[in-house]
C-alpha cells in the first residue's frame, strides 16, 4: 500500500525560490545518501540559468539594487527554504548551509532520520503542498523513484 506524505514550506517570505523540481532533486540525494547526510553542488540541486532568473526576479520585485554577492545571497536564500521544509509537520533538515569557495558552490545537508526513513521506503509518495495566488491548496505529486 502506497502512503502519501505532504512537504510544505514553514515560515513568511516576500518570494519563494524553492521549485518543485528543486525539492524532487533534494529529496532524491537523500535517497543516494549514506543517512541522508551529504555535500551536494549548487549546481546539482539548481537548474541551469536559475539562479540569473532569480537575481532578476528579485531586484525587480524587491527593489534590491544588482551586487557582486547576488549569486551567494541566492544561495544563502535557498539554503534557508530548505531548512524550512516540512514533511508530515516534522522538519525535513537538520542541517542545510552553504558554502562557498572560488568557483566551487555546495550545499551541506543532513536530512532529518524521519525524512530519510520516508524517503528509503519503496511504498512512500511524496506530494508538494502550497497555497497558490488565490489562496487554494495546490498539491504537486514529486517523482523522486525515476
Amino acid at each position: 500500500m502506497k502512503t502519501e506524505h505532504k512537504i510544505r514550506m514553514t515560515g513568511e517570505y516576500e518570494i519563494f525560490v524553492l521549485s518543485p523540481d528543486m525539492i524532487t532533486r533534494l529529496l532524491k540525494q537523500v535517497k543516494l545518501s549514506d543517512a541522508g547526510k551529504f555535500v551536494i553542488p549548487v549546481r546539482a540541486i539548481v537548474p541551469p540559468g536559475y539562479k540569473g532568473y532569480l537575481s532578476h526576479v528579485i531586484r525587480t520585485n524587491l527593489n534590491i539594487p544588482r551586487t557582486n554577492h547576488d549569486r551567494k545571497r541566492i544561495c544563502q536564500l535557498i539554503a534557508e527554504q530548505i531548512s524550512k521544509l516540512t514533511v508530515d509537520q516534522e522538519k525535513c533538515f537538520d542541517r542545510v548551509d552553504y558554502c562557498e569557495r572560488q568557483t566551487c558552490a555546495h550545499f551541506y545537508i543532513n536530512a532529518s532520520q524521519t525524512l530519510y526513513l520516508l524517503v528509503t521506503q519503496k511504498n512512500s509518495i511524496f506530494t508538494y503542498v502550497y497555497r497558490n495566488m488565490e489562496q487554494k491548496e495546490v498539491r504537486l505529486v514529486l517523482l523522486i523513484n525515476r
